[in-house]
């Protein structure tokens, strides 16, 4: 029997304060309507007495194009370019030979970055500014800021992390402190929007909120915070325009850039069954509020099934077990029999190995095309084997992922949607997940584009497949290298996979705001992003895509995994003569939000890394919302046709202990027109609808699945909800 490996990888301070360099963190966040601008601050000191090198690993959007990093202290600003990643680490190791003080920025993976502050002198103080942009997405008229703040602690698989680098090992698993470091977080977020904002708020931290009349400032209750959580904020605007379309000179290269949003409207369709297979993360990282949410939302999904469909479950954890052996039919035995077995599941099942699961997902029933939904913290260390298997799998899926907890980790629950022409949602503990299995949904019942045309005033592009998925009143965004000034408005035209096409235009094209500077560097990280658009035939595609991709990164100055940001300072100091102590800067262990963590080590503990085996889960003030007792009851008994028949729902919905099911009939005059178990039937369904759609304290649309199964199951014994509407009202009064 293989012995688990329990371990985490837990930074001692050592000595204590004085050998951590990194002394506070500011977030300076600009929101102006989709545009969002983000400088992070982070402030190093040297309270040593010897020459110091610091370096700090830690987590940005996977979205962010970084444009800037620039260090300050007291006598000058230095501001760093970027190099090819191979010349920037010769040019900072360089610099350190030479007696100078040198910065670097390097990208480790798509949303993990590590600074170096090297020759940080005795008593030397800095602050090194990285900045970056992105746009934010509508979903449902809102859009979402996320600041992650620590790396979150991934399970490698142990095969995969002896292959690795120490180095890069090093950075994955940068040193964790469980006591009180020495810097926090500061927030100062200012957002305006076009027509007036209606609200901001945060399910992560308390913040404060400043109402102005064109711009809301925000900054945290407290002041400082732990770093031990990703910041998110969620902005709903007083409207989402979606055909806004901007164009600027682009000041690296001849010619112009261009933006432009457009706002789908796609004809209703009648549902067609579905093959959709659930992969839930029972992991030791998914215990607490992310092992509960995943079980709430894949009851929710389970509830939103309909006749006709097929569905499978598995559950992963280092090793992964399954419902049933392959897809099975939608009733309401396999139904009873899924919602047993998903409330028994819990975070218990070790560490996180999806790519047996997805295997095993792909590869049974191979000729039957699937949807899959995937529920996880995406906490794994082997990120890249996960995307190539999914790239090169025959006949793959549509992958929608749900990222769950504190620290979801977004390379994985990002990348695997975006190569399968599905779509990623993050909830946070405490959220709703109804909005975000509803959209999931939606998606589902909308074909993936297969190719796009988009004429710029005149100037036409034809673009291969870019896997986009697509949702009524969602916008989608593009942006392109044009030859000459777009004049007019954007076309769009796109071919979906089930045949049709769908014709759309944007907003009249206007000279890009200040708010959208950053278009030209937006356009780049889009561009490395989408390397097969490359034009067939041309000289370009004849190169690597790596010079290609570094040559596209220097010139627009931006980091990416082929280029890293570096500087020196030129003044020459004879008093940093001799060895250079590594000071690897300690992050918070967030792990403490877990009663157990299982992880695996490829090296020996050193002085720096610990074995840990559990750790008391920590109660926070922010812990998640209870779900309401009657919504959660309504989603475990609604059957796969459609109806509730409890009787114990009648009291729980109208308040009443004493009315029974036969009374509902009588009075809704149902007696005697159907058999008494039809009436029955009948009776309870339609005040659940009712109450869904008139009493629940959410949204009806939160659970228009459930809805509209229950009102065909209706339509189907001849019933129209609208006209019992009346009676029904006088059973919530009486």
């Amino acid at each position: 029997m293989e012995e688990k490996q329990f371990c985490g990888l837990i930074g001692s301070t050592g000595k204590g304060e004085a050998q951590i360099a990194l002394r506070g963190v500011a977030a300076r966040i600009k929101v102006v309507n989709n545009a969002c601008q983000t400088t992070i601050e982070q402030h190093y000191v040297n309270t040593e007495s010897i020459p110091i090198e610091a370096v700090y690993s830690f987590p940005l959007p996977m979205d962010a194009t970084v444009c800037g990093f620039k260090i300050t202290d007291a006598e000058r600003e230095l501001v760093a370019r970027v190099m090819e990643r191979d010349t920037a680490f010769d040019a900072y190791d360089q610099a350190l030979a030479n007696n100078h003080s040198a910065y670097l920025l390097d990208q480790d993976t798509p949303n993990h970055f590590t600074c170096s502050v090297g020759n940080l002198a005795p008593g030397q103080d800095v602050v090194v500014s990285i900045t970056y942009v992105q746009l934010l997405r509508s979903r449902d008229g809102s859009y979402r800021v996320s600041l992650p703040s620590v790396i979150a602690e991934v399970y490698t698989p142990l095969d995969v992390a002896r292959k690795m680098d120490p180095a890069d090992l090093d950075r994955l698993y940068p040193p964790r402190a469980l006591n009180k470091l020495p810097y926090g977080l500061s927030l100062k977020a200012e957002i305006s929007m076009q027509g007036g904002v209606k609200s901001v708020d945060s399910p992560s931290h308390p913040i404060r909120v400043e109402m102005g009349e064109d711009i809301v400032r925000i900054s945290f209750s407290s002041g400082e915070v732990q770093m031990d959580r990703d910041l998110v904020l969620n902005i709903e605007p007083v409207q989402v325009s979606g055909k806004l379309a901007y164009f600027c000179p682009d000041p690296f290269q001849e010619g112009w850039i261009g933006y432009a949003e457009f706002m789908p409207k796609l004809p209703e369709k009648a549902r067609q069954p579905k093959n959709i297979i659930f992969i839930i993360d029972c992991s030791g990282s998914m215990r607490g509020d992310s092992i509960e949410s995943a079980k709430s939302a894949l009851l929710l999904l389970l509830a939103s099934l309909r006749e006709g469909d097929r569905f499978n479950i598995i559950a992963f954890g280092s090793d992964f077990h399954s419902l049933f052996t392959s897809l099975n039919s939608y009733d309401d035995s396999s139904l009873d029999k899924a919602r047993a077995w998903v409330q028994a599941l819990d975070a218990d099942l070790g560490g996180t190995e999806i790519l047996s699961p997805l295997k095993h997902a792909l590869e049974t029933d191979p000729e039957d095309t699937k949807n899959i939904i995937l529920l996880t913290d995406g906490e794994v260390g082997n990120n890249s084997q996960i995307q190539d298997y999914v790239r090169k799998a025959p006949n793959r899926p549509r992958i929608f992922t749900i990222g769950l907890g504190r620290n979801a980790d977004e390379e994985l629950i990002k990348s695997l949607p975006r190569l399968t022409g599905g779509e990623s949602e993050f909830a946070y503990p405490g959220e709703r997940l109804e909005p975000v299995i509803g959209r999931h949904l939606a998606r589902m019942d909308n074909p993936v584009v297969t190719s796009l045309s988009l004429n710029w005033g005149g100037q036409s592009q034809q673009l291969d497949s870019q896997c986009i998925c697509l949702i009524p009143n969602e916008p989608l965004y593009f942006m392109e290298h044009l030859d000459r000034q777009p004049e007019g408005k954007v076309s769009l035209v796109a071919s979906l996979a089930d045949g049709t096409t769908l014709s759309l235009e944007s907003g009249e094209l206007q000279p890009c705001p200040q708010s959208h500077s950053g278009l030209p560097q937006l356009y780049a990280k889009h561009r490395l992003q989408n390397p097969g658009r490359t034009p067939s035939g041309s000289r370009q595609r004849m190169r690597s895509s790596r010079d290609i991709a570094t040559e596209i990164a220097v010139k627009y100055q931006i980091l990416s995994e082929f280029t890293s940001f570096v500087v020196s300072d030129p003044r020459r100091n004879e008093s940093l003569k001799g060895g250079i102590e590594l000071r690897r800067v300690p992050v918070v262990a967030t792990l403490a939000y877990h009663a157990e963590r299982i992880c695996a080590c490829a090296y020996p503990p050193t002085e720096s890394v610990m074995f840990y085996n559990t750790l008391l889960d920590n109660q926070n003030s922010l812990s998640s919302k209870e779900d309401d007792p009657i919504l959660s009851r309504l989603v475990l008994t609604q059957t796969a046709n459609g109806y509730w028949d409890k009787s114990q729902l009648l009291h729980l919905v109208l308040g009443n202990n004493k009315i029974k099911s036969k009374d509902v009939a009588d009075r809704l005059a149902l007696t005697g027109k159907f058999k008494p178990a039809v009436a029955k039937r009948i009776g309870i369904t339609l005040v659940v609808v009712y109450y869904l759609e008139y009493f629940a304290m959410i949204s009806s649309e939160e659970y228009q699945t459930m809805l509209d199964k229950a009102k065909e199951w209706l339509a189907k014994n001849k019933i129209q909800p609208e006209q019992y509407l009346e009676k029904i009202c006088r059973l919530f009064i009486d």
